[in-house]
C-alpha cells in the first residue's frame, strides 16, 4: 500500500489493478503498509494468548448454552463439521454497532480484554476493512465510497473473533477449520508470528498460503462475489493444525446491514452477463449457514453462495 501514499496516479492505478487481479484470479491477497497499527495487533494477540491459556472452566464462563442463540457468540470449543470436531477454540466479539453486540460475553480475564478488544482493536480493524473495501470498489471500476457505503448500512453485521488452533502431536492431519467460503463481504485476517496452516482450494488441490511478516490477508466473501456478479470469487479455504506449534489468528468479517438485500449490482449486469444470483436477505443467508454448520451429519450439504444462484 506504500505506493498509494506517493501521490502518483500511475502508482495508485498499479495497486488498484493488482488488487483487482488478485480478487478475480485468487480471491486472496496480502497487504503490507495496511494502516492497522502493529502495536494494536500485538496487543490483540497478547490478549488472545492469555485468554486461551486460561483453564477451561474460566473460558467456559464466556460460553452461551449450546443451541441457545441463532448466531455464534462468546467462547466456543465444540464446533463440529459433518460429524468431525474442529480442532480449535474461538472467541466471538461483535462491534457495538453490530446486531450481534447484545450477545457479547466479555471475559473477566485478561483484565483489559474488553477495553483493548471491544474498542481499540475492533474499531481499528473495521476502519482498515472499510479502507480496503474502498480500494476493492475502485478495482471494480466503481467510486471508492460505493461499496463501503453499502457495507455501512445499519445495523451492521461485522463479526470479529479470536481463533486458537492447538498443536496436535497425536493427529498430524487435524483440521482446525474445515473447508468453507466466507459468507460476508470481505475478510481481514491477522496471523500471529506468520504461522502457516491456511490453505486455499485451487486446481483440485490444497495450496498453502505463506503469511508475510507485517502483512494482513484479505479474502473475498460471498457477498462481494454476488455484488460483482461472479467477477470476483469467494474461494474455498481451510486451516490445518500444526503437530508441534499452536496457531493464533484474528479475523474481521466485514458484513453489510443485517436486513440488506443482496443481489448483483446493476453496474455488472448486461445482455452478456445476466444476474447470476437471486436476491436474498443477508440475515437469512447467514442464519441458514449457521444452522447448517450445526448439522452433525457427515452427509450434510454445505450451504454456499451457489444455493442462491439463478
Amino acid at each position: 500500500m506504500a505506493l498509494l501514499e506517493s501521490g502518483s496516479i500511475e502508482d495508485r492505478q498499479k495497486v488498484i489493478k493488482q488488487i483487482g487481479d488478485a480478487c478475480e484470479e485468487w480471491g486472496f491477497f496480502q497487504v503490507l503498509n495496511h494502516g492497522m497499527p502493529l502495536d494494536l495487533l500485538n496487543k490483540g494477540f497478547a490478549n488472545s494468548h492469555e485468554f486461551f491459556n486460561l483453564p477451561l472452566e474460566e473460558k467456559l464462563k464466556c460460553k452461551h448454552p449450546k443451541g441457545s442463540l441463532p448466531i455464534p457468540a462468546g467462547f466456543m470449543n465444540d464446533m463440529i463439521s459433518k460429524g468431525v470436531p474442529d480442532a480449535k477454540e474461538m472467541m466471538f466479539i461483535y462491534s457495538e454497532t453490530s446486531f450481534g453486540a447484545r450477545f457479547n460475553l466479555w471475559p473477566e480475564k485478561p483484565a483489559n480484554f474488553r477495553l483493548d478488544v471491544g474498542s481499540e482493536i475492533v474499531n481499528a480493524a473495521t476502519k482498515t476493512g472499510l479502507h480496503m473495501l474502498g480500494l476493492v470498489s475502485e478495482s471494480l471500476g466503481l467510486p471508492n465510497e460505493h461499496l463501503p457505503a453499502l457495507a455501512n448500512a445499519k445495523p451492521r453485521s461485522d463479526m470479529f473473533y479470536f481463533l486458537y488452533y492447538p498443536a496436535t502431536p497425536d493427529n498430524p492431519n487435524a483440521v482446525g477449520s474445515t473447508k468453507h467460503t466466507d459468507g460476508n463481504i470481505l475478510t481481514i485476517l491477522a496471523i500471529d508470528n506468520q504461522m502457516p496452516g491456511l490453505q486455499i482450494w485451487r486446481g483440485e488441490k490444497w495450496l498453502p498460503v505463506t503469511p508475510v511478516k507485517g502483512a494482513i490477508i484479505i479474502n473475498v466473501g460471498d457477498v462481494l462475489q454476488v455484488w460483482s456478479n461472479d467477477k470476483y470469487k469467494s474461494v474455498t479455504h481451510r486451516v490445518v493444525n500444526s503437530p508441534t506449534k499452536p496457531r493464533f489468528s484474528i479475523p474481521l468479517l466485514l458484513g453489510p446491514g443485517h436486513d440488506f438485500v443482496i443481489e448483483p449490482l446493476v453496474e455488472f449486469i448486461n445482455e452478456d452477463h445476466p444476474p447470476a444470483f437471486k436476491p436474498f436477505i443477508y440475515k437469512d443467508y447467514l442464519l441458514a449457514r449457521f444452522k447448517n454448520k450445526n448439522n452433525t451429519s457427515k452427509d450434510a450439504p454445505e450451504i454456499s453462495i451457489d444455493y442462491c444462484r439463478v
